[in-house]
């Protein structure tokens, strides 16, 4: 349940390992992660690989990242925003 990761203290939304084993197991935990591992692009394709919706959590450079989804199935790399 991704509104785990939610209650817990800030310093865990902010752990790089805390963060990847919750979206690991929940893509849509990314929701609750720092902004700083919002843009951290190991998460963020962890997170989408587990759940696609999860890219609407992601920084917005990270969301246009056509090469970080580059090797995506085409059925999830047409979740990606337009980047022009």
């Amino acid at each position: 349940d991704p509104k785990k990761l939610a209650q817990l203290p800030d310093y865990f939304l902010s752990d790089k390992d805390v963060v990847l084993t919750a979206v690991s197991q929940d893509g849509l935990a990314l929701k609750y992660a720092s902004d700083d591992l919002k843009r951290n692009s190991e998460i963020v394709e962890k997170a989408v690989k587990q759940n696609v919706l999860a890219l609407m959590y992601a920084s917005g450079d990270l969301q246009v990242d056509r090469e970080l989804f580059s090797h995506f199935p085409m059925g999830l790399r047409f979740f990606l925003k337009k980047a022009d």
